[in-house]
């Protein structure tokens, strides 16, 4: 009998479903072999796991608070689209996991099961992540030469964001608070007026999204299909022709620039693209590289603008919290890198905010070989472990009212003897997991903080807030496992009433 198109068709999507469900059942079976020690929440089996794996894209908070209690402390194991998570909160695990080598556990690679960052963004920047060091030396070195322009931008781009009007006006915070941070974030990327071009802008909002929507996509595929389904859900070749559009003339320019005078040359732009340019830990054939130079600065966008999630939850907590309005404007204010800093009752504020209604796992790696916490528990090689963030940040004996929201949190904590510096939201610790942990703490977190909190000061300071109707703060979005703030939200502001 001949076979027609649809027929052959439908013959190679049953070959290809068979084929993608034997590759999963065998990668399960071996991986939950090796990890038969470690408990699990939920359905241990193969195809009953995927009740769990269900239930955990719909309420991860729930399913890792189950192994929190259930478990008390000791690791646990959770089924997950891409593969078992082994999830650790013990504070003592944590303080091991933080001093792991690189050769025992990758972050890198945490980020490439997580992200599929050869895919989505490039494979070279896992190759030779030389930008991690520009962001963890030089733009936090430059925050006070910056944070002149970086105001400015602030300023400027809440003006035109949010209405200075003495009637209240509604505006949906979530898209309000993206597009602030992607100009002012890119201000000290790119510099003016580079910072301000609508189409530049709208690629790197656009690339943050597509990034994490892609990875998705490829989650659903078996490892041998990637390098395929890879070049299908990826946008980053056409993300990059864009981006390298606005990027080559004011490269060619510092190249220019560079060739002649070296590395200082008059009026040299401050800002993470020169500091690329400068930075002795590119390779030879990356070096002045258009391509990658404009993918790193893709990644930089990527990075920053997902800072969104953070302000929005610290904002529906302001526009719910009114009252604390008048408390915040009352610290001593200068726009000034050292002012920020000082200011403990709105990092206070704000970290709290960000306890209260944050993520629920936190920072992705891979083991490289086989390796023992201190308590006994082996976990073999290959194995993803990531850290309990929201468990943590929700245990009763290290936070008590661990549910209710008190601003004032870790002020007090502050004034405790010789703890002055230790709980400033910007600093990682076994009990606060926001930016990760040890040396694989966000390298960026002094410049996010820094901006965020002169984002938040800028407005409290010219503006009322509140939410409609007095509400309270508008439930999290759950998908696919992550918690975000709601992004159809809207918050209430006014022209400051003096």
């Amino acid at each position: 009998m001949a076979w027609d198109e649809p027929s052959r068709f439908l013959l190679l999507c049953c070959v290809a479903f068979t084929l993608f469900g034997v590759s999963q059942f065998v990668k399960s079976y071996n991986l939950r072999a090796k990890l038969a020690h470690i408990p699990t929440v939920g359905h241990p089996d193969w195809l009953s796991s995927y009740l769990t794996v269900f239930r955990y894209m719909r309420d991860p908070i729930g399913i890792c608070q189950e192994g929190y209690t259930k478990f008390q402390g000791r690791p646990y194991k959770i089924p997950t689209m891409n593969g078992w998570q082994v999830v650790i909160s013990d504070n003592t695990m944590i303080d091991e996991f933080r001093k792991f080598p690189d050769e025992m556990l990758s972050i890198r690679e945490g980020v490439e099961h997580f992200l599929h960052f050869s895919y989505t963004v490039s494979p070279d920047l896992l190759r030779n992540p030389y930008h991690i060091g520009v962001v963890r030396n030089a733009l936090t070195r430059n925050i006070p030469a910056c944070y002149a322009d970086l105001y400015d931008e602030i300023t400027m781009a809440v003006k035109d964001q949010i209405p200075l009007e003495t009637d209240w006006v509604e505006v949906y915070a979530f898209r309000i608070i993206v597009d602030i941070l992607a100009r002012s974030s890119n201000r000290i990327l790119v510099g003016y007026p580079l910072c301000r071009n609508t189409d530049y802008l709208d690629l790197a909002k656009a690339f943050a999204n597509t990034v994490i929507k892609n990875a998705r996509s490829l989650h659903m595929f078996p490892e041998i299909l990637h390098p395929i389904v890879g070049q299908i859900f990826s946008a980053r070749r056409r993300s990059l022709r864009r981006i390298m559009k606005h990027l080559k003339p004011i490269l060619e320019e510092r190249i220019q620039m560079h060739n002649k005078y070296g590395k200082d040359w008059p009026e040299k732009p401050n800002d993470y693209l020169s500091w690329l340019l400068d930075d002795p830990h590119a390779q030879d054939w990356q070096r002045f590289s258009m391509p990658d130079l404009s993918m790193r600065m893709l990644h930089a966008n990527f990075a920053s603008i997902h800072t969104t999630s953070t302000f929005t939850h610290i904002l529906y907590q302001l526009a719910a919290h009114p009252d604390l309005l008048q408390p915040l404007r009352v610290e001593k204010y200068g726009w000034t890198k050292v002012a920020m800093k000082e200011m403990h009752f709105m990092d206070s504020f704000m970290k709290e905010a960000s306890r209260l209604t944050g993520i629920s796992l936190s920072l992705l790696a891979v083991s490289c070989t086989n390796f023992s916490f201190s308590d006994g528990t082996t976990v073999p090689a290959g194995t993803v472990i990531c850290l309990g963030s929201f468990s943590t940040h929700h245990d009763e004996e290290i936070y008590p009212s661990s549910e209710k929201f008190e601003p004032s949190r870790f002020l007090d904590k502050r004034a405790r003897e010789g703890e002055g510096h230790r709980h400033g939201m910007a600093v990682p610790a076994t009990d606060w997991l926001l930016f990760g942990s040890g040396r694989h703490a966000c390298p960026g977190r002094f410049f996010a903080v820094t901006a965020l909190k002169t984002l938040l000061a800028h407005i409290i300071l010219n503006y009322d807030v509140k939410m409609k109707d007095d509400g309270g703060v508008p439930p999290s979005t759950v998908f696919a496992g992550n918690v975000a703030p709601n992004v159809t939200a809207k918050v209430m502001f006014r022209k400051r009433e003096m």
